[in-house]
Formats: structure tokens, C-alpha cells, sequence
């Protein structure tokens, strides 16, 4: 284990990809440093590259939360949600949520709705190598034991992962949803599109939140009611 946030910074100078993530975690939660997201950017590429998993997470999250304007950024988002989305159940819903929105430059919405209807109904082919990733999770919680604050962050990681698998990423939820309430390329079902809003609502989803608010509001699925639609938009 890493006893303190120099012996990370020691040990991603001499590429260290385990060093590289627990410092990237630092850089992006201001534990010991001073909070710097391009630096955490930077250090989750270095060590994704290797192909822990893991890193390439937040990578992605990291990069799709402030946007993706170049086409080599988009590339790059491109080739880490294909290549690494079969071993990790938030990559493979990021990747399907990408590419029915257009972000990343790979738009391709009628395979996307496929492969979200697919992985909804537990048909995903790659769940079993999803879990695979779990462990990665197990092995940074022992590695950051000896840095308390960085060990609560990763073991909280940790138990979000393990909620995924046991259920459903919020994202997925989100997706799935959105398809019932649009009609489009699966059957329209407003009334399952308001369930499934307000279950990925439950993890604080911001875009489901919105959603199970337009439901109440303009009465899809459900009668209108200003009060529940404001107390999702709140």
C-alpha cells in the first residue's frame, strides 16, 4: 500500500499505472493536492493506456463533462469506449448513450436503442467480463489503505460499482427511458419511461430528474402535477 500522496507521486514519475489512478483520484478530489481536473485528466489517460480499466472510467466521464469539441478528442473518446467498454458496465452504457446522442462524433442511434433494449433485459453478452472490473476496485482499495481520505473515495467507487452490477447503471435506466417516452425504435410506453426516470432519479441522474419532472408536468404517463414535477426539477 501507498503510505502517503508522495510515494503516488513517486510512483507515477517511475509509471506506475496503480500510482498514476490513486493520484489522478487526488488531483481530482483535492486530497492532498490542490484539486486540478486537467491534472487528473491527464494522469487517468497515462494510466488507461496500460489498460487498467478503471482509469479509463474516469477518463471518459472526465471528458464527456466538459465537452469534446476537437475531432482528436472525439477520436480518442471513440477508441477508449470501444476498446475498453466490454470490461467495464459504465463504459458500455456510456458508449451507448454516445453514440444515440451524436456526442463523440459516432452517431448511430438505431444500434444504440438495440444494445440498450438488449442490455436491459440482462442480454448483454459482456456483463461477465464486466464483472471482471469489480476486482480492479478491490485491489485500489488496498492500495490506497495507507492514505485514509483517498481510501474512502475509492472504496465508495467501489460500492457504486458493485450497485451497478447487482442492478442497473442510472444511465442505462435514463437511456431506456428515453426511448419509452420518444417511441422510437422500441414500443412507446410513457407510463415504464416515468418509472424508470424516477428509479435513476433515485442516484441523483440529473438528466432522469429532468425527465420525471416534463412527465409530471405535461401529464406523460401520468396525470399532471405541478408539485411532484417541482420537486424533481428541485
Amino acid at each position: 500500500p501507498f503510505s502517503s500522496v508522495g510515494d503516488l507521486i513517486r510512483g507515477a514519475e517511475n509509471y506506475n499505472p496503480w500510482a498514476e489512478f490513486l493520484l489522478g483520484v487526488c488531483y481530482m478530489e483535492g486530497i492532498g493536492v490542490q484539486k486540478n481536473p486537467k491534472r487528473a485528466e491527464e494522469l487517468m489517460r497515462l494510466s488507461g493506456r496500460t489498460g487498467l480499466v478503471i482509469a479509463a472510467v474516469l477518463q471518459a466521464q472526465m471528458m464527456l463533462s466538459r465537452g469534446v469539441p476537437s475531432p482528436e478528442e472525439r477520436e480518442e473518446l471513440r477508441l477508449i469506449l470501444y476498446y475498453h467498454s466490454f470490461y467495464h458496465l459504465k463504459l458500455i452504457t456510456l458508449r451507448l448513450l454516445t453514440a444515440y446522442t451524436g456526442i463523440g462524433g459516432d452517431q448511430n442511434k438505431k444500434w444504440a436503442a438495440d444494445q440498450a433494449v438488449k442490455h436491459y433485459r440482462g442480454e448483454d453478452l459482456y456483463l461477465d467480463m464486466a464483472r471482471r472490473s469489480e476486482r480492479l476496485y478491490a485491489v485500489a482499495e488496498k492500495y490506497s489503505q495507507g492514505i485514509p481520505q483517498l481510501w474512502r473515495v475509492v472504496a465508495r467507487m467501489h460500492s457504486r460499482y458493485e450497485r451497478m452490477l447487482k442492478d442497473r447503471d442510472p444511465d442505462l435506466d435514463y437511456l431506456v427511458a428515453r426511448l419509452m417516452e420518444e417511441g422510437v425504435y422500441v414500443k412507446k410506453d410513457p407510463k415504464g419511461a416515468l418509472t424508470l426516470y424516477k428509479k435513476a432519479s433515485e442516484a441523483a441522474h440529473p438528466a432522469a430528474c429532468a425527465g420525471a419532472a416534463r412527465c409530471y408536468r405535461l401529464g406523460i404517463g401520468t396525470v399532471k402535477n405541478p408539485v411532484e414535477a417541482a420537486a424533481y426539477e428541485n
